[in-house]
């Protein structure tokens, strides 16, 4: 009988934790996006640069989609975009298959000030998965918000 039970159990929690697991992904991996935006939004004030993230398919230079991953990088020459000579701080691998990141900007450049160069980093950044969805919006300021809905 006790087995019975726990069996009844384990099939009923089962569908509830994969989705537990899935939005603990998709949480995750939105918080670590967010992360990377205020770490190099930091890193252009304390080095009094122009600082970015872009999207990056191979972890030393933007191209790509964010679904390949992204880096965070100092903009040496402020030209507001990513050039050979502009050093790369953190690289953040592809994000998990079954979570997938859109937006129609592939690189966000604070400048010295930490304020957003608007012609850059405009727009929302959508993470899906698990029919749940986290929007990145970063203000004029600098600042990402996130907010919650469905896909």
């Amino acid at each position: 009988i006790t087995l019975v039970i726990a069996g009844i159990l384990v099939a009923l929690a089962g569908p509830a934790m994969r989705n537990f697991v899935q939005d603990q992904r998709l949480t995750g991996q939105a918080n670590e996006f967010v992360g990377d935006l205020n770490y190099a939004r930091s890193e252009a004030i304390k080095r009094a640069s122009n600082a970015g993230v872009c999207s990056s398919s191979n972890g030393t230079s933007c191209g790509g989609t964010w679904q390949n991953g992204w880096i965070v990088f100092i903009d040496a020459d402020n030209s507001r975009a990513w050039s050979t000579g502009d050093s790369v701080l953190r690289v953040h691998e592809a994000i998990t298959s079954d979570v997938a990141m859109n937006s129609s900007a592939t690189i966000v450049v604070f400048s010295a000030s930490g304020l957003l160069d608007a012609s850059t980093g405009s727009g929302d950044y959508t993470l899906c998965g698990g029919g749940k969805l986290r929007t990145v919006n970063i203000t004029g300021t600098g600042r990402p918000s996130m907010s919650s809905g469905t896909c």
